[in-house]
């Protein structure tokens, strides 16, 4: 199931950014939320079954999230 139907809460949360931004968010938190810990191969684990691609394509669109510039943390912690 799509994080953003598991969590509503999240629609408002991320709106703030852009669309495919809220989207790989959304992935994120709930696969923090789900694992339980915050370790970068278990995340890119639960997103790529969740999304039906590969480990390392879900390990490389995390870290691609990590370093992206116009996510700022400040609109993350609000």
């Amino acid at each position: 199931m799509h994080p953003l139907r598991m969590y509503p809460f999240l629609v408002s949360m991320l709106s703030p950014f852009r669309r495919s931004q809220q989207k790989s968010l959304a992935w994120v938190i709930a696969a923090i939320a789900a694992q339980g810990e915050a370790r970068s191969r278990r995340l890119a684990g639960w997103m790529a079954m969740g999304l039906g691609i590969r480990l390392g394509s879900a390990l490389n669109r995390f870290y691609r999230l990590l370093s992206n510039p116009r996510i700022q943390d400040v609109l993350l912690t609000r």
